[in-house]
């Protein structure tokens, strides 16, 4: 390295976008951001970098660097040349170019519809949306990214303005104010119907009812952390089959008289069968319990008055130990007493 190359490292500075702080840095891991990092200095010098290069520099296993890579990769940060180095994509510029395309496909919506007399009311609304939003959860300084995909979620997804504003209200509040996770509650969001705030009420209530299911019934079968299969069938259990609480906790209280260590297939197979079954409501599921157990009680009340059966479907004969030994003795005697007998008795009921 000459002296004057040493020089310009030490002194020369690597721009890092805001766009990249704001929207994508908080959805990475520690060794992304480094990576990234790192890739911005070595391609502001025009140049790209190997992972195993990159991995050596930063003090990381080929494996964790090469984990680093495809995370941004997947978010369109980064790509690869043709010799697998490493370098940034231009993020600003695509932005700028999504965000035009939205304007333009706006127009087209809009369309002849320019002489309308709400459409600068709702420009207003618009506005006074996108401001509220910029000012409450981005310190006033929003990116042009978050003002196309409230665009997106107000012509795409058609949310009304109190539905946008309470999706970004719920990301803030979970600390996940990113676009990867806001694009995941927005397709949940539009996969339940909902459009309007009074949309977003219902489905929000019927989730606060579903969460509180789940823990009741892990509390009640004693186990400590459902899985996602797990509370996917409890799920259906409120929102397919229409069950209250009062008819799962019946269920789960049917499973545990006959099972020692009750779990939720058990419970979901009880549910399900009530389902198939007609029972909407805890009246009925008692209904039809209590004619299963007559039924149960009166098939095995008939099993004990038939004759016990061999494989073959004849009924068995039973033997004495005196017939037995007398078989093994004189098989031919014990057979023609056994033919007296039976002319005897055919005689008699003669």
């Amino acid at each position: 390295m000459t002296q004057s190359e040493h020089d310009r490292l030490l002194l020369s500075d690597t721009l890092i976008p805001d766009l990249f702080i704001s929207d994508y840095m908080s959805t990475l891991s520690t060794e992304a951001i480094r990576a990234y990092l790192y890739i911005s200095m070595v391609t502001g010098r025009g140049a790209g970098v190997l992972d195993k290069d990159l991995a050596l520099r930063l003090s990381l296993s080929e494996e964790k660097m090469s984990s680093a890579i495809g995370e941004l990769v997947f978010l369109g940060l980064v790509s690869r040349d043709s010799k697998g180095r490493a370098y940034l994509l231009d993020i600003k510029a695509r932005e700028v170019d999504a965000y035009i395309e939205t304007c333009i496909d706006r127009e087209k919506r809009t369309e002849g519809l320019h002489e309308a007399p709400d459409i600068p009311a709702e420009n207003r609304q618009l506005e006074d949306l996108t401001q509220s939003i910029a000012k409450t959860f981005f310190h006033g300084s929003m990116s042009q990214s978050w003002y196309r995909q409230i665009d997106v979620l107000l012509f795409e997804y058609h949310f009304e303005p109190d539905v946008v504003y309470a999706l970004i209200q719920d990301l803030s509040d979970k600390g996940k104010l990113n676009i990867a996770y806001m694009k995941r509650v927005a397709e949940t969001w539009f996969a339940h119907n909902i459009r309007s705030g009074k949309d977003l009420s219902i489905y929000l209530e019927s989730e606060k009812f579903i969460r509180q299911t789940y823990k009741k019934v892990a509390r009640k079968l004693n186990i400590r952390n459902l899985t996602e299969y797990d509370e996917e069938k409890i799920r259906a259990w409120i929102e397919k089959f229409k069950y209250s609480f009062e008819v799962i906790d019946y269920a789960m209280r049917r499973v545990s008289e006959y099972i020692t260590s009750p779990n939720i297939s058990r419970v979901n197979d009880q549910l399900t069968t009530w389902f198939v079954s007609g029972v909407t409501n805890l009246e009925e599921a008692k209904v039809f319990e209590a004619e299963r157990a007559k039924l149960n009680l009166e098939n095995y009340q008939a099993s004990k008055r038939r004759p016990k059966q061999e494989s073959g479907g004849e009924v068995q004969t039973k033997y004495s130990a005196l017939e037995f030994e007398s078989f093994e003795d004189n098989p031919a005697q014990l057979m023609q007493k056994m033919i007296r007998n039976s002319t005897m008795n055919s005689d008699t009921e003669a």
